[in-house]
Formats: C-alpha cells, structure tokens, sequence
C-alpha cells in the first residue's frame, strides 16, 4: 500500500469530513485530495498535523510498517521523513548517472 492509499484509508477511518481535516491540519481540501491521490506530498509541517490530526501512527502513515494506531512520538515522523528524503536524493542521483 502506497502513501496516499495508507492516508486516505485513515481519513476515511476517522470519520472526518476532508473539508474539517484539511482546516484543522491548515490546507485546503483540494490540496488534501491531491494527498490523497498521490499528486502531491505534504510537507513536513503538514505531515506531522495530518498524523496528530487523525491520530495516527507515524510510522505506519510514512512507511506502511507496524498498526495505524499504535502511536509514536511525532518526532519519529520528522526523523522518517527525512530519512526518506534522502533516499529519494540518492534515487535520483542514480538515475541521473544512468
């Protein structure tokens, strides 16, 4: 399961209209959607209030390893999500040399 499978099945999960998820993380619904089909990612800021918004566990929501609700510190978040930045990095990198 991608990243925005994972996301949309927590919206959908949590009971909350997009509309009031987007509000309480601070974006608008249509960039929430683009979330959730996997056009765009949420930045680190946006990540970490969509985990704390849906109560979510960060790990499960960046990387599909462990339960949604098993909840870990959202600094674990921040830690994830740059790791996987520099993979991303480090892709492209390769690509380029190909």
């Amino acid at each position: 399961m991608k990243f925005n499978e994972r996301l949309s099945e927590a919206i959908s999960k949590s009971h909350k209209e997009r509309q009031v998820i987007a509000q309480e993380v601070g974006i608008s619904r249509p960039t929430l959607n683009k979330y959730c089909e996997g056009d765009s990612e949420p930045k680190v800021t946006e990540l970490s209030a969509l985990i704390q918004t849906l109560g979510i566990n960060p790990r499960w929501l960046i990387t599909g390893v462990g339960n949604m609700h098993d909840i870990e510190p959202v600094d674990v978040v921040l830690e994830i999500f740059n790791e996987l930045k520099l993979i991303k990095h480090e892709i492209s990198k390769i690509k380029d040399n190909v």
